[in-house]
């Protein structure tokens, strides 16, 4: 049965604008600005290398047309390829390629080259920069000649390179350019096409030129690494058949901003590859959500057939949803027959709880869309699979607990005095706290890659002044780790661990440095954890401290990731955890306690974050016992406490209410997280106060 045909078009959906790499003729991206100070800032980057760029000279070294373009760009004739390897000399360095994280040429080189040369000049110069490349068998020395070292690229290294990056602006530069200047750019690009990368990344630039992408579909290998930019490429439905074999792993194209153009390009045809891609990612991820996010957009049986299938998955029956909202009429169809099929042939529990979901997805879509020709078409099919479905009925309000039935938020708030407010400082006790042979187990702690001083018979004196002329690398860590503790404790304080990039790695072998110097190792320890919570927070387990507790309340409330460690820290020092909160769960709103770290501990708790700290501890040793720590400061703290404590949970509201989540949404279809238009008539549950 043939669909609307609104049903048969791709709608691109509103969050692929954001990252589709836009075709001339096609969607449109996000308005193209040009940055007007861009051309002057490349300028003041070129000044500051002035003398390393005035030594690119003739005879001394590297490729000689790549040295005469720079030198006539230099001296006023502008040249895209002498413009290409400058940027490459002010952004890449000469010691080796751009990495991923140093060294990256800027998005902004293309609204250089624009202001200063044109449209035409900018596509040219980038399709130049990005095949460009460190020469491997350099000879030339490059504090002789900085550009000595560059050579055309026979491949890429990986689609990360800040140069291919460049070009995703310059094409969406193109997309918006006015048609002579495209025109003129196309006609330039033509004499740029000398290599196999130049071929590709022109393509890229100007996907119009079909004929030219034909040209390196041919010859280019699947899973190179910038095979990507001809998925971007794409846009003729003759070349679907032809890239059936191409896989989307392996070669960077498997993200969002690479299928949603594709997708835009050759539309349904694209399906198989997504379905192959899906079978070789089974297991849910971040590859798997992008190929079902593309594919809930395809308008194809083939595509939606293939979510009914899956809809056991959670991310496949949130991709499902979505795709039965943007094409109603062939979901109702397709549910409908699937569903009167699989109910005549269900043999398992599985099979009995998938179709029970398909029903049940199958109703709350008649609800949604009750179009009357559509519905009446398949009013048949639809009314087997409901009929012998049954259906519990509602429950009476009156049977529901009262926080379903009257939800905290939609009742009017009991009228409360103003927060008790008592200043007080924080006890300042401190204490190492281990469970048994936690210590000793801790001590013998190393990188999950080994230990760095494996073996014996270092000389550790030697290591140490290395590590003294550099303080911020990574052998001075594990020297503390590892070394004499007699010889490496004076290196704590000359350890410049804020100059780290911490990882879960170093959050293994930071706990042998923390059983080994205890309080010593503590700045370090409480730097490495407000740095990488998730991953450095379990050295700070054994630690009783004001502001390790400060920072354990606020990553409580705030960070999913460090909660475990959170919960288990309180769990560790119970009384002695609430005393070192009290005084911040009844400081003023906007004012910690005051102690020499105030401004660290300010920016990890408040006021709230401690209260449901104390709540937590409570619940494990009991109120009285919270209550009873808080004596220590007197009976006025402790009432205080008390009557903190005696409050309700459900009682304790934000300021303003959150949006309903979508999972609480009795709207949605069973099991989905998704955000559909409720369907007409459905009950929403109460979201906002009176």
């Amino acid at each position: 049965m043939d669909e609307p045909p609104a049903e048969d078009a791709l709608v691109i959906p509103d969050t692929w604008r954001r990252v589709l790499h836009p075709r001339r003729g096609g969607v449109p991206g996000p308005p193209i600005e040009i940055d007007a100070r861009a051309g002057a800032v490349l300028r003041e980057h070129a000044a500051r290398k002035r003398a390393e760029l005035g030594r690119v000279r003739p005879g001394t070294g590297g490729d000689p047309e790549i040295v005469a373009a720079v030198r006539d760009h230099l001296d006023g004739r502008p040249c895209p390829l002498g413009a290409a390897a400058v940027a490459y000399v002010l952004f890449s360095g000469t010691a080796g390629p751009p990495g991923p994280h140093e060294g990256r040429p800027p998005r902004w080189l293309a609204d250089a080259w624009v202001s200063e040369h044109g449209v035409p000049f900018a596509a040219a110069a980038c399709a130049e920069a990005c095949a460009l490349e460190t020469a491997a068998n350099r000879s030339a020395d490059t504090r002789t000649n900085p550009a000595s070292a560059i050579a055309r690229a026979t491949a890429f290294s990986s689609r990360d390179d800040g140069f291919l990056q460049l070009a995703a602006r310059m094409r969406a530069i193109l997309a918006a350019a006015d048609e002579h200047d495209y025109q003129e750019a196309v006609a330039r690009l033509a004499g740029h096409r000398r290599t196999e990368p130049q071929r590709v990344i022109v393509s890229f630039l100007v996907p119009t030129r079909q004929d030219w992408t034909d040209e390196c579909r041919v010859v280019t290998e699947p899973r190179s690494p910038y095979a990507w930019m001809l998925w971007c490429s794409f846009g003729d439905a003759r070349q679907a058949g032809r890239m059936r074999g191409w896989p989307l792993d392996g070669n960077g194209a498997l993200s969002l901003d690479v299928l949603a153009t594709a997708a835009e390009g050759i539309g349904a045809r694209l399906v198989p590859v997504l379905l192959r891609a899906l079978n070789a990612h089974p297991h849910p991820g971040p590859d798997r959500r992008v190929l079902l996010e593309v594919l809930s957009a395809m308008p194809s049986d083939e595509a939606l057939a293939a979510l009914i299938e899956r809809r056991g998955e959670t991310l496949a029956l949130e991709a499902l949803t979505a795709a039965m909202d943007r094409y109603p009429v062939r979901a109702l169809r397709l549910l409908a027959d699937t569903a009167a099929a699989e109910q005549a042939s269900r043999r398992t529990a599985k099979d009995t709880q998938l179709s029970d979901l398909l029903a049940d997805l199958l109703t709350w879509h008649l609800r949604a869309h009750p179009e009357p020709a559509a519905a009446e078409r398949h009013r048949p099919a639809v009314a087997r699979v409901l009929d012998a479905e049954t259906r519990a009925e509602p429950a009476a309000p009156g049977d529901l607990p009262r926080v379903l039935a009257e939800p905290p938020w939609t009742r009017e708030r009991e009228k409360r005095g103003d927060p008790r407010v008592i200043e007080l400082d924080p006890p300042g006790e401190r204490a190492l706290v281990w469970a048994p042979g936690e210590r000793e187990s801790w001590a013998r702690a190393a990188s999950p890659s080994g230990r760095w001083y494996a073996g014996t018979g270092h000389d550790w004196p030697a290591a140490v002044k290395s590590c003294r002329e550099e303080p911020a690398g990574y052998a001075i860590g594990h020297l503390i780790a590892e070394g004499p503790e007699d010889l490496v404790r004076p290196l704590l304080s000359e350890w410049h661990w804020h100059a780290r990039d911490w990882e879960a790695a170093d959050g293994v072998w930071m706990r042998a440095v923390v059983a080994r110097h205890g309080f010593d190792a503590l700045p370090a320890a409480l730097h490495a954890a407000r740095a990488n919570p998730g991953g450095c927070g379990k050295p700070l387990l054994p630690y009783l401290d004001d502001e390790v507790a400060a920072l354990m309340a606020g990553r409580l409330a705030r960070l999913k990731s460090a909660r475990p460690t959170a919960v288990a820290w309180f769990g560790r020092h119970g009384a002695a955890a609430a005393r070192a909160l009290i005084p911040y769960a009844l400081a003023p709103a906007s004012k910690p306690p005051p102690r020499p770290d105030a401004a660290a501990a300010g920016r990890d708790v408040d006021r709230r974050d401690a209260e449901r700290a104390l709540r937590l501890i409570a619940s494990d040793i009991g109120t009285e016992a919270v209550v009873d720590a808080a004596r220590s400061y007197g009976r006025e703290t402790a009432g205080a406490i008390a009557a903190l404590l005696s409050t309700d949970p459900l009682d304790i509201l934000p300021p303003r209410i959150p949006k309903l989540p979508a999972w609480a949404d009795p709207a949605r279809p069973p099991g989905t997280t998704g955000s559909s238009p409720p369907p007409p008539g459905s009950a929403t549950p109460p979201s906002g106060r009176r």
